[in-house]
């Protein structure tokens, strides 16, 4: 995972100016498609991204669109918190992600 974890750090930092972190997003969760371990090593570097300093990375992270990062509500819902607490502007994002699993997931499997 190390390999894949400096690489996806490479990408972020070497990344050209003005480039929109919904590609990086994107991006991740193609390669996810085409790793042996499922994107095993992506998710987890990605997941270590919502407690980083940087905005871009979690930003990153919040353009997710194919999967959910956690397993329960309760835990991605603390996640979200200490990031909007952090990042006011990105409160909406993280409300919209919250709603989408409200969607997706049965409401009696969501808290577990």
């Amino acid at each position: 995972m190390f390999e894949i974890k400096q690489m996806m750090e490479s990408l972020i930092d070497q990344r050209a100016a003005g480039v929109d972190p919904r590609s990086f997003s994107d991006l991740f969760e193609r390669l996810t498609w085409l790793l042996a371990d499922n994107g095993h090593g992506i998710r987890s570097v990605l997941t270590a991204w919502l407690d980083s300093d940087d905005l871009y990375r979690v930003q990153v992270v919040l353009g997710l669109e194919e999967a959910f990062l956690f397993d329960r509500r309760a835990m991605m819902a603390e996640a979200f918190n200490k990031i909007s607490l952090r990042w006011p502007e990105v409160k909406s994002q993280c409300d919209e992600i919250l709603e989408a699993w409200d969607k997706s997931v049965p409401s009696d499997t969501s808290e577990q």
